[in-house]
């Protein structure tokens, strides 16, 4: 994820836990790697 998908206003640490960023971060990378492999 870049910084024009997630800014500081949206997301910030006591919203989401490093567990739930991680997890946006690996579906994101998957979603680029697709489209990036079509």
């Amino acid at each position: 994820l870049t910084g024009a998908d997630l800014s500081g206003a949206d997301l910030s640490d006591t919203d989401l836990s490093s567990a739930n960023l991680n997890g946006a971060e690996l579906r994101g990378a998957k979603l680029e790697g697709t489209l990036l492999a079509k």
